[in-house]
């Protein structure tokens, strides 16, 4: 063993930085390379920030800006700030993802939910390791309901309504624990924790919290109600 510091975050932000080095390479002198870097990385920027948002007061017809771009011959040069730029902000923290790999690693259980659960449960654990937290409290949300109503259907119950005479789902975690699917309590757990986390997640409140409680629950009811 030596005592040099391996960080494969530090390693990823040097290949950007170097990325960004040798686009500026491809010029002739100094003072250009700065020149066309800094407008095409403000282009980017500005397309970034418009996508990021999904609307715009006035959207800019980007489209059209392209094309121009491409006329005068700086398309590349915008594609490649593009890249930087995403490159940039996408990247996670590898060290964190490590980290949160080991969080969900405490979590596993050897166990076989349908297919179609398998999926919902596979994009949670992507949510969780890149920290996508509101995500994965919504893809929490869609992994119970999909379980829960799965089993219900294999079994041929019929779908329970509320005192209105309404379908509602935590209705059907209540019926899922009365038939023994869940143990006693749990439904009103997943209802507070995972089924109302993930719709204020969707609905109203993208910046939730507490990812790896909903997960752990999600899971011990999809062993539950799995068939």
């Amino acid at each position: 063993m030596t005592d040099e510091s391996f960080d494969v975050d530090q390693y990823l932000e040097i290949g950007i930085d170097l990325f960004q080095q040798r686009v500026r390479e491809r010029y002739e002198s100094r003072e250009d390379a700065q020149k066309v870097w800094a407008f095409a990385d403000r282009v980017a920027e500005l397309v970034h920030q418009d996508v990021a948002l999904l609307a715009v007061k006035k959207a800019p017809l980007w489209p059209e800006i392209r094309r121009l771009l491409g006329e005068q011959g700086l398309d590349e040069d915008t594609d490649f700030a593009l890249q930087a730029r995403l490159a940039w902000h996408l990247r996670p923290s590898f060290r964190d993802v490590a980290n949160r790999c080991w969080q969900l690693s405490e979590l596993v259980r050897r166990t076989e939910p349908p297919l179609v659960v398998k999926d919902f449960l596979n994009s949670v654990a992507r949510c969780f390791l890149l920290d996508l937290v509101p995500e994965c409290l919504v893809m929490c949300r869609a992994a119970l309901q999909t379980a829960a109503e799965k089993r219900l259907s294999a079994e041929r119950v019929k779908p329970p309504t509320n005192q209105k005479g309404q379908e509602s789902f935590p209705v059907k975690l209540e019926e899922a624990e009365r038939r023994g699917w869940l143990a006693p309590g749990a439904a009103r757990e997943l209802k507070s924790y995972v089924w109302h986390r993930g719709s204020k997640a969707a609905h109203s409140h993208p910046s939730a919290d507490g990812a790896l409680e909903a997960i752990r629950l999600t899971m011990g009811a999809s062993r539950g109600v799995r068939q």
